[in-house]
């Protein structure tokens, strides 16, 4: 029996070297020919070198971005909310896609998502809290949402229909809704002391809302200067102060809170001549334990820009 087999294998492999290119002897000297591997519609690739037969399933999947937009298009750091890319595929078959957060100064990938075997007309997402990939808080600045193959490492082009794909990312924002005007900053001449913050004015019951996500140090009320007042030990290694706020304190000590949170509502307690914030900024360690106290205007002006 060993040697019938022998000898039917040896003429198999003659009549294939003998046969057109047409002709198959067996599915195992197909799979000789091939090398043996399997394709997606379940044929055989050929080997190297060889030219592919015209009944072979093409491997070569195209692709091309039908949707893709980012929301929102301005995204505040520790806000408890996300940047969301939403994106959808056209074309045929599936592929493994690499979704990239791109800072545009730069063009540095700060962020990667993969999905694999991602399909054509199914739309994912993705969420980006504002980190980079050590989870520490990426810079502030223009970002965009792209798609890449990890097949041949391509980036996926987005068809015309396709929404916009920027992302507009701070972290910080303004403390005071609604219209206001800036008073007193740091400097300014008191009584046994100088200003040591920035004052906004505006209407009596504004709501005040927290400029940089943390945890809240210290609630107090002073009758003499700062009113109703606020410490927020902020993420950034900062501590932010509101003072002559109003009485209904929206926080307690020990409280997280996120960027946009709110805080209180504008009053003009303590040692205050008309509705408006006091606001401070002091350097590590922190407010009165050791550190300074720094101009907040800067900083004030540059958040109210975009807030």
């Amino acid at each position: 029996m060993k040697n019938l087999s022998r000898v039917s294998r040896c003429a198999c492999a003659a009549l294939v070297a003998a046969a057109p290119a047409s002709a198959i002897c067996a599915t195992g000297a197909a799979q000789a020919q091939t090398g043996g591997i399997a394709t997606e519609g379940g044929g055989t690739a050929p080997a190297s070198g060889t030219a592919p037969q015209a009944d072979q399933t093409p491997t070569t999947t195209r692709v091309a971005l039908r949707r893709a937009e980012a929301t929102p298009h301005r995204h505040l750091f520790d806000n408890g909310g996300r940047a969301r890319f939403t994106w959808q595929l056209s074309g045929q078959g599936r592929v493994d896609v690499r979704v990239e957060v791109v800072r545009k100064a730069d063009g540095k990938v700060v962020r990667a998502y993969r999905k694999d075997a991602a399909r054509p007309g199914v739309a994912y997402r993705v969420g980006w809290a504002g980190n980079d990939g050590r989870r520490h808080r990426a810079r502030v600045g223009l970002y965009y949402f792209r798609a890449r193959r990890l097949d041949n490492g391509r980036v996926i082009r987005a068809g015309t229909g396709a929404g916009s794909r920027w992302v507009k990312f701070y972290w910080a924002r303004f403390p005071v809704l609604g219209p206001h005007s800036y008073g007193d900053t740091i400097g300014a001449p008191r009584a046994g002391h100088t200003h040591q913050g920035q004052d906004v004015f505006a209407a009596c019951g504004a709501p005040i809302v927290n400029a940089v996500g943390g945890r809240v140090q210290y609630r107090g009320y002073q009758a003499g200067g700062a009113g109703y007042y606020v410490v927020v030990d902020g993420r950034d290694g900062l501590d932010y102060v509101y003072m002559h706020l109003a009485r209904r304190v929206k926080v307690s000590t020990g409280d997280r809170v996120r960027t946009g949170d709110p805080i209180g509502y504008n009053g003009q307690t303590g040692n205050a001549s008309g509705c408006h914030l006091h606001f401070e900024i002091w350097a590590a360690p922190g407010w009165y334990e050791g550190g300074t106290f720094l101009n907040p205007a800067p900083k004030m002006k540059w958040w109210d820009s975009y807030s």
